[in-house]
């Protein structure tokens, strides 16, 4: 039934900073790619979860044959990879990186507009994942989540704690002020980490629409309510407790001078994804 091994890769490039008060998500059991590739959401300054951009497929020089494959429903997801890079000029920052699995929820239609049961899910319920990272006492409730892999960094990046004042006369040209605060780098500015995620079982969606199983294809351009994932492999198409979430979170509580300073951290992703569908 299975047709040959296909392996796509993917990446991000996005400007946003990840901070204490501002952790991402995003969808793992989702081969998707172009229109339907998975969104990463992050928590913004009104406390909800929008999103930021979605997974690219890598072209042109950086590109191969992958770029065309095409993940059609039904799907066996064999593995998903992805590879971290956390930049940025920080002082004692944490980070982490989470792999969860939900362990169940009550009702059927998850995500109607009108049901607030979507607010208990990824990734509506992106705001209760703040201030996870470093030494706090908020934690993923095993209770409600599997978690499935994780990653711990330490950047301590920034050689100096400049005050406004500071960053206001190197901005302007000006000599800085030899008055700093020095506290020495430690680490690297740049941290790197893999995860894999083996997955190993076809993908069930709950509504095939107009594309059977016999058919091999898939609807990339079907649209859900108020989700911006889309196509059959979105997550507003699979039951909750068959999707696999990534939540990335740091310890960073400055956000507001880092457009001039740097002091936060941007993330990169590369994702690898595996899989077998149907070929004659």
């Amino acid at each position: 039934m299975w047709g040959p091994l296909q392996v796509q890769r993917s990446y991000t490039d996005l400007g946003n900073k990840i901070t204490a008060n501002s952790p991402w998500c995003f969808h793992v059991t989702s081969p998707g790619s172009n229109v339907d590739a998975p969104h990463i959401y992050h928590r913004n300054p009104l406390g909800v979860a929008s999103s930021i951009g979605q997974f690219q497929k890598f072209t042109g020089a950086q590109g191969s044959e992958d770029a065309d494959l095409i993940p059609n429903h039904p799907l066996y997801l064999k593995s998903v990879l992805f590879e971290f890079e956390f930049a940025g000029f920080v002082d004692d920052t944490h980070i982490t990186i989470h792999v969860v699995q939900s362990k169940g929820i009550a009702k059927p239609d998850y995500y109607l507009e009108s049901n607030n049961t979507a607010d208990n899910l990824l990734p509506k319920s992106l705001a209760n994942f703040t201030n996870l990272a470093g030494f706090t006492q908020e934690r993923i409730d095993p209770k409600a989540f599997k978690v499935l892999a994780s990653r711990r960094l330490y950047m301590n990046s920034r050689p100096m704690n400049p005050t406004t004042a500071d960053v206001t006369s190197t901005i302007l040209g000006a000599i800085v002020n030899d008055n700093y605060p020095t506290v020495p780098a430690t680490t690297r500015a740049v941290k790197r980490c893999r995860i894999y995620v083996p997955i190993n079982r076809q993908l069930k969606v709950l509504d095939n629409g107009s594309y059977g199983e016999e058919q091999g294809s898939t609807n990339h351009y079907v649209t859900y309510p108020s989700v911006s994932d889309r196509g059959i492999f979105s997550y507003a198409n699979m039951d909750p407790k068959s999707q696999i979430w990534c939540i990335i979170s740091t310890s960073d509580k400055t956000a507001l001078d880092a457009a001039f300073t740097g002091d936060a951290v941007e993330c990169t992703i590369h994702r690898t994804c595996t899989w077998r569908d149907p070929h004659d």
